[in-house]
């Protein structure tokens, strides 16, 4: 028996025409883009992480 191919996620698809996509492309900074992508990966870190340990604050000891 074979395997049944992997389902895959669709195509792209844009809102705009291959003109106006290719100039946006072409105006991308390289440098921005990935400073971006780092941001982006930062985030997704920060929200797999544990939470901090809440402290330990007692209500007996409130003045």
């Amino acid at each position: 028996m074979t395997k049944r191919p992997k389902k895959y996620e669709p195509p792209l698809a844009l809102d705009m025409d291959f003109g106006e996509a290719l100039a946006r492309f072409g105006q991308t900074d390289k440098r921005e883009a990935d400073e971006l992508a780092d941001r982006a990966k930062s985030k997704k870190k920060a929200a797999g992480a544990k939470p901090p340990p809440p402290e330990n604050v007692s209500a007996d000891k409130a003045d």
